[in-house]
Formats: C-alpha cells, sequence, structure tokens
C-alpha cells in the first residue's frame, strides 16, 4: 500500500492487488486511529481481487472521513471491481473518479467553509446512508434466516414423509405376510374346475379363518380383503384384493395396499395353484401293502373326518382289508387296486354308517394312487454296512 500527499489537504493512497492483508491492514487502522485533517484519494488501478473486509475497511474510512467533514474518493476502478460495487448495492455510497487529476478536481470544486483549526466542511452531506447500508444487512440476514427456517421445516417434512413411507410399506408387507400364511393352508378338491378357483379359495379362507377365530380380517365373497387395522393411532392399516389372472387360470394374484397418513404403498403377488405334492398326506393311514387286523380295530379322527381316511395300495394282494373282529372306522377306505376286496367278519361302522350300507358307501376300490415320498437312506448305510462292535467287550 503506497502513501503520497498531493497537498497538505489532500492523501493519496494507492492499494495493492490483494488490500487488506498482512501490514496493509494494520497501516490502515493506523491511519483511522489518526485525526483526519484531509481528503483522501484512493487508487484501485492495482487492485484485482476485491474482499469484504476491504469494503468494510473503506465503508468505515469514508464515515469517519465524513465525520470529519473531509471526503473519500476511489479512483482508477476497473471495470471489474466496479461490477462488485455495483452489485454490493455500494455504488451509491462512494464518490468514483476516472483518475487522479479527475478526483483532485472533484474535491476542489467541492463547496465549504472553514471552521476552526482551519478544517473544512462540506455542505455536500450524503444523509441516510447508514440508514441505506443497515437496511442491506438486515435484508441479508432476514434472507439467511428465513433461508434457514425454510431449509429446516423442508428436512422435518422430508423425515415425516420418509417416515410414512416406511410405515405405509411395512403394512404393506405385514398384509402380504399375513394372507401368505393363510393361503398357504388352504386345500381345494383336485376335482375343481378352473373356473371356479377363486371361488373355492375364498371359500376354503373364510372357513379357515372362522375355525381359528379370526376375527380382525375378513374375506369377501368377491375375493376382497376388508381393511385391517395395524395401528389406529398413526392410521396404520391394509387391505387388499384376489383374483385369478385372466390368461392364467392356474395363478392366484393377491394384491395388499398398505397405509400410513396419506402414503399409500402396494404390494402384489402370485401364487401357482398346483396339485398337492405328496396328497398321501391326506390320509390318516396309507400303506402301500395289505392291512390285516385281527381284533376290533377303531380309528378315530380327532378334528376332521378325513384325518380317519385310509389308503391302501395292495397292487399285488387280492385282499386289501381285512378284519376278523368288529370293524369302527371314523373315515372312509381307498383301495387302489382295482381288483382287490375288503374282507369284514364282523359288525362294520364307517363313516358314521353300518353295515353293507357302509360298505357300500365308504369303500372304494381302483382309485388314483397318490405318490408316496421316497426316503433317503444313504445317510443310514454307514451304520447298517460299517464294522461290528461287540459291546460285551
Amino acid at each position: 500500500m503506497g502513501f503520497q500527499n498531493f497537498s497538505e489537504n489532500v492523501l493519496f493512497i494507492t492499494l495493492p492487488e490483494q488490500p487488506q492483508q498482512g501490514a496493509e491492514l494494520e497501516e490502515t487502522y493506523r491511519l483511522l486511529s489518526e485525526e483526519f485533517s484531509c481528503d483522501v484519494v484512493v487508487d484501485f488501478s492495482k487492485v484485482q481481487i476485491l474482499t469484504a473486509e476491504t469494503l468494510a475497511g473503506l465503508m468505515t474510512l469514508d464515515r469517519v472521513l465524513r465525520e470529519c467533514g473531509r471526503l473519500l474518493v476511489l479512483c482508477n476502478v476497473t471495470s471489474k471491481m466496479e461490477r462488485i460495487f455495483v452489485q454490493t448495492g455500494l455504488s451509491r455510497l462512494f464518490e468514483f473518479a476516472k483518475e487522479e487529476l479527475a478526483a483532485l478536481r472533484h474535491i476542489r470544486s467541492e463547496s465549504h467553509v472553514p471552521i476552526r483549526g482551519g478544517r473544512m466542511t462540506y455542505f455536500r452531506a450524503r444523509k441516510g446512508t447508514v440508514l441505506i447500508v443497515s437496511l442491506i444487512f438486515v435484508l441479508i440476514f432476514s434472507a439467511l434466516a428465513i433461508g434457514m427456517a425454510t431449509l429446516s421445516g423442508t428436512n422435518v417434512q422430508l423425515a415425516s414423509n420418509q417416515h410414512n413411507v416406511n410405515a405405509a410399506l411395512v403394512a404393506a408387507q405385514s398384509g402380504h405376510e399375513v394372507m401368505r400364511y393363510w393361503t398357504s393352508r388352504v386345500l381345494i378338491p383336485s376335482s375343481t374346475a378352473p373356473s371356479d378357483y377363486l371361488g373355492a379359495i375364498v371359500s376354503a379362507l373364510q372357513d379357515e379363518l372362522n375355525a381359528s377365530s379370526i376375527s380382525n380380517m375378513t374375506v369377501n365373497d368377491d375375493g376382497s380383503i376388508a381393511t385391517v387395522i395395524l395401528d389406529s393411532t398413526t392410521g396404520q392399516s391394509f387391505n387388499g384384493q384376489i383374483t385369478i389372472d385372466p390368461c392364467q387360470p392356474t395363478v392366484l394374484q393377491i394384491q395388499v395396499t398398505g397405509y400410513s397418513g396419506e402414503i399409500v404403498r402396494t404390494i402384489g403377488v402370485q401364487f401357482d395353484i398346483q396339485p398337492y405334492e405328496y396328497p398321501i398326506f391326506k390320509f390318516g393311514l396309507a400303506t402301500k401293502g395289505p392291512l390285516s387286523f385281527p381284533g376290533n380295530p377303531t380309528i378315530t379322527a380327532v378334528n376332521s373326518a378325513w384325518e380317519a381316511d385310509m389308503f391302501v395300495e395292495s397292487a399285488s394282494d387280492a385282499i386289501a382289508v381285512s378284519v376278523v373282529g368288529n370293524t369302527n372306522f371314523d373315515g372312509d377306505v381307498s383301495i387302489g387296486n382295482a381288483d382287490a376286496n375288503a374282507d369284514f367278519q364282523g359288525d362294520v361302522s364307517i363313516a358314521g354308517e353300518q353295515g353293507q350300507a357302509a360298505i357300500d358307501n365308504h369303500v372304494f376300490t381302483g382309485t388314483e394312487t397318490p405318490e408316496f415320498p421316497v426316503p433317503d437312506t444313504d445317510h443310514f448305510r454307514q451304520y447298517a454296512t460299517g464294522d461290528i462292535v461287540d459291546l460285551q467287550q
């Protein structure tokens, strides 16, 4: 930073490329601490970077000079620096001149009268400048405060929306798991026509829910699932719809919609309607060989009559079922071999009927043979073919 006295009443200051850094800043404050008895011209010809610190220093210098009745003029201001003054709204605060001589002429042209100590008082006072600058800062900080408040409110709203999105998705997933559990328990007769699949599945679901005393979920006859409330305080719930794919009659579609506040999320799943892999387990008793009861057998169902049903394949035996004593069966008797028969020598009670009517209505021959699961014996082969251990030794 360079200092020159053009006259007793004018001080000329040349700012460096980056003013208000290092020693230049300290020198500026030293000058401000003295009593000003001259006007000041600041040369901007070398300035490349104009910082907020520089602007604040110039504003302070201008204020002190005006309080002392003196004038601050900025000269040789490049177009780049001029844009900064315009954008910050300070172009009306400072006096500008194209070069040094123009600045001196401007200072000398000002009207003034002498007062005590030879100091001059300029009648060209710029009233309201401090108020304008103060209002600018108030507006800047108000805009910052409003922006921060808006950003904070937006973040809160985003967090709330994300919470509702997750809650709605969880509700839909809960409904999907509930429906997956109950549909996995459904069995429909293999003789059901594809056009009747939906009605048979809905009916079976309704029976399962009633048998299990489920009262908070209802499946209507059209396959719609009534709204199930998960959390009444947050409005978290789900409902759904059961349909058959119109293009694939063996595909069951379940669409579950979860709700949380105003947010909605839907999950759609498809289930293949397939024959039961091992229908052998639909019988209470199943065997590939013949059955022979030397006494008075009784086979009782616990929950449903089918639990006491029997299947006897008897592929190579003419007598599939032989009972020496009295017969008391709660379920039906199915025989896979169409040429085999059942021999009952005592009293007969099958599925609630007695005598020959029980045999005619509840003993079936030539029925379809279900697939029997084949156990994997390789794991146990080592125990049957390994070394013999004598436990007495």
